[in-house]
């Protein structure tokens, strides 16, 4: 195991202007102070884009379940995947997909962190998903900073049943700000959570102690697949990326600098989609990923 760990900030606003993007004086972090400027293309080199779609199927010990859908066109000057954390728009554990297999990390602000970093949620016009009986609409929410829009809905799982394999679809019809696309992503498979240190998992609260190892075990999926494993706390997040292959043993020295107290463990299995957007009039489309993510939370007590 390699140990990693990051501190972040919150989130920081966005210079003024509908489509500014804000970054660091000379593109870096001054390690005393961070002061975002407005500047161009030219100075800081071409945003980063990202449209990102989540589909949780989120399912607690006692056996009740909802479901998240999310939308969010994201323009950056820096990580993507943290813009879209930044925002509260991904419901995902995910920290990034680049984070190498069996690693864990332990994170101030939960699983994927507090990131500061400038961003822009654009506006992506109409967005539904297709549901059991025809389209739902994804309400449109305005971010408290001012740094534009997301979408999220959190449907009955009647109206946006879970069915394993089964294609899902997500379209925007596009604003005046962002252009539109249609994403498609399978559901993966079920899975059920059995033991979570000695004990069997269910619906109670099932204590961690943060002086020995804790193996996790959950009925496996395919050989190549992998899963997101994190340990939730008020403050922290403790994640690892693992095989999903059935178990996994956190090591002590990660589960020592948990605060101890309530938690939340999550395990996510799932699929994720890359596509493109529709040609805006610049003509050029940019790039989205569509995720379908299950999940399955345990109460435990961190000790």
């Amino acid at each position: 195991m390699i140990r990693t760990k990051r501190f972040f900030g919150r989130p920081a606003p966005l210079a003024s202007g509908r489509r500014s993007i804000v970054c660091l004086p000379s593109c870096t972090l001054s390690a005393l102070a961070v002061v975002l400027v407005s500047c161009s293309v030219a100075a800081c080199g071409p945003r980063n884009e990202l449209v990102a779609v989540d589909i949780v199927h989120r399912q607690q010990g006692d056996g009740s379940a909802v479901k998240i859908v999310t939308a969010i066109h994201v323009e950056s000057d820096g990580s993507t995947w943290q813009a879209t954390h930044a925002a509260g728009a991904s419901p995902s554990i995910a920290p990034d997909d680049r984070m190498a297999l069996s690693i864990c990390q332990v994170l101030d602000g939960g699983p994927r962190g507090a990131p500061q970093i400038g961003f822009r949620a654009l506006d992506l016009g109409n967005v539904s998903v297709e549901g059991a009986t025809g389209d739902l609409p994804v309400t449109r929410h305005e971010l408290e900073t001012g740094q534009g829009v997301y979408f999220r809905l959190e449907p009955s799982v009647d109206a946006l049943p879970y069915t394993a394999g089964q294609e899902n679809v997500v379209q925007a019809t596009g604003g005046g700000e962002a252009p539109g696309f249609v994403a498609r992503v399978r559901a993966p498979p079920p899975f059920q959570v059995e033991m979570i240190g000695h004990v069997t998992a269910g619906a109670g609260t099932i204590p961690i102690p943060r002086n020995r190892d804790l193996r996790i075990n959950w009925a496996p999926g395919s050989e190549d697949s992998e899963m997101f494993l994190a340990i939730v706390t008020a403050a922290q997040g403790l994640v690892c990326r693992v095989r999903d292959d059935g178990e996994f043993e956190v090591p002590r020295r990660y589960l020592s600098e948990l605060t101890s107290g309530q938690a939340n463990l999550v395990l996510e299995r799932y699929n994720q989609e890359k596509f493109d957007t529709a040609n805006a009039t610049d003509g050029h489309a940019r790039s989205g990923r569509a995720r379908y993510a299950v999940q399955r939370w345990h109460r435990v007590q961190t000790q």
